[in-house]
């Protein structure tokens, strides 16, 4: 799975979020201090709403106004619409949080073909980083009951990918079209955080964390030169032979 990867699991998804918020904070810390700013990309669905809401709460140091946020996939919709990975985000922390929107990179949907709004994301990372494969401080991801993860799914080529950093899918569900960072882009960050929860997750962490299905985008996260966190609630890692279960504290 990588050279350093871990598993840590809660007895429900607040203690699990709490766990993502104190690496957030660590990491940001360490990076400001080491780099003068903290690249995070992030996810969308309904598992972060949690992480997101208990973020905005908390009164950890974040160095907000040198966080540059950016996103791990994004929606071919409006920016307004309730599936746009932008607007959740947008409605449970960038807005709560006070960042400023010159440090939020999102994924322009409006007024672009699909193919014209990945390259335009591939080249404001390309802007950002001042590299070919960007490096990431923190990716936070979700994983799909497919075994998809950002918007990389099974059963396609997408995730193969090499020569880009962001790329337009055509992806069977819903909505179809989407916008996704790639596996060398995902692979080269410091840290990446999967988030999972809840016992329709079960099986495929399973086949993600033990059985590392190379068929799932989600089982071939694995970064080369950073460390790969697994954070589940009991339920989903209730397949799992693992036993550091429970409210426990991991160092990040």
């Amino acid at each position: 799975m990588g050279n350093d990867s871990k598993t840590v699991i809660f007895d429900d998804l607040q203690s699990a979020a709490d766990y993502i918020i104190d690496c957030w904070s660590q990491t940001a810390l360490s990076a400001v201090r080491l780099r003068g700013v903290f690249s995070v990309a992030l996810s969308g669905g309904k598992t972060p709403i949690v992480l997101y809401d208990r973020l905005c709460l908390s009164e950890k140091p974040f160095v907000w106004d040198k966080t540059h946020i950016f996103f791990a996939d994004e929606r071919f919709v409006p920016e307004n619409s309730p599936e746009s990975t932008y607007h959740l985000v947008g409605h449970h922390l960038l807005s709560r949080a006070g960042i400023s929107p010159g440090n939020v990179h999102r994924v322009i949907t409006r007024d672009v073909s699909l193919e014209d709004a990945a390259r335009t994301y591939d080249r404001e990372l390309g802007d950002f980083f001042k590299d070919s494969v960007p490096r990431f401080d923190l990716i936070l991801l979700g994983v799909g009951a497919d075994g998809h993860t950002a918007s990389l799914f099974p059963g396609t080529n997408d995730h193969r990918e090499v020569g880009r950093r962001a790329i337009p899918v055509i992806a069977g569900a819903v909505p179809p079209e989407r916008i996704s960072l790639t596996l060398r882009v995902i692979n080269n960050a410091r840290h990446v955080i999967m988030f999972a929860a809840g016992r329709s997750k079960a099986k495929i962490m399973q086949e993600v964390v033990e059985q590392r299905n190379a068929a799932l985008p989600a089982a071939r996260v694995a970064p080369h030169a950073g460390e790969l966190i697994f954070v589940l609630d009991a339920e989903a890692a209730s397949l799992l032979k693992q036993t550091n279960t429970g409210n426990r504290r991991f160092d990040c």
